[in-house]
């Protein structure tokens, strides 16, 4: 769901009001992803279209720093409406900030193994580095999960030798709300979106930021 980011206070109180007894789980914080396209941008045209099965290869970590920092590598799998990760987080920390494309693949990729390293070496030009402040919620019985985005910020990296997070792309100022539970409640899982006055929408922050820097 998406809303304007004017909004939030009152989000925030749709969701601890919410009949499931929504909890913050732990304290906001910056969530930070690098997303890796092939030469061809064959994951943004894939999302673009709606294919029923996708996936996006990401480098995430969190936080205000860029230095320093133990990502974790992900595939995010999708097909039709379910969704699921392929997570690998790196042993030794990096440096996003400072350091060369290359170098911060050559150190991922050292990392990984066989089946996540075709995945690197297949869709592995960096192409938007994605930022934005995230709040956790949980229900009172931790089977459903929701999550608030807001303050997005995306960074072009297509003709960057090294990482740019200073000059970001105009985005939306909006905010977007997932809601996460198990394959299993789905029932549940429509009765709580239909306690949220917010429509139900499909929203990409990687798409929505390839979108920007190529001028849609």
């Amino acid at each position: 769901m998406v809303a304007d980011e004017r909004l939030l206070p009152r989000v925030q109180s749709w969701l601890r009001q919410h009949p499931d007894g929504f909890y913050e789980r732990h304290p906001s914080r910056m969530v930070n992803s690098v997303y890796f396209d092939t030469p061809d941008m064959h994951r943004f045209v894939e999302n673009l279209g709606g294919a029923s099965e996708r996936r996006k290869v990401r480098l995430r970590w969190y936080g205000e720093r860029a230095t320093g920092v133990r990502p974790v590598f992900e595939i995010k799998c999708k097909r039709n409406k379910i969704g699921w990760k392929i997570s690998h987080r790196l042993r030794e920390p990096i440096d996003i900030e400072g350091s060369t494309w290359r170098d911060i693949r050559r150190e991922v990729r050292s990392e990984l193994d066989d089946e996540l390293r075709l995945h690197l070496d297949t869709s592995g030009r960096p192409v938007l580095i994605v930022r934005y402040q995230r709040e956790y919620y949980v229900t009172a019985d931790g089977v459903i999960r929701a999550t608030v985005d807001y303050g997005l910020q995306a960074f072009d990296q297509r003709h960057a030798r090294r990482p740019n997070l200073r000059f970001p792309e105009p985005m939306p100022r909006e905010l977007i709300i997932e809601l996460k539970g198990p394959s299993d409640q789905g029932d549940r899982m429509v009765e709580a979106i239909a306690s949220i006055p917010l429509r139900v929408t499909k929203r990409s922050k990687y798409a929505l930021g390839v979108g920007s820097a190529l001028g849609y």
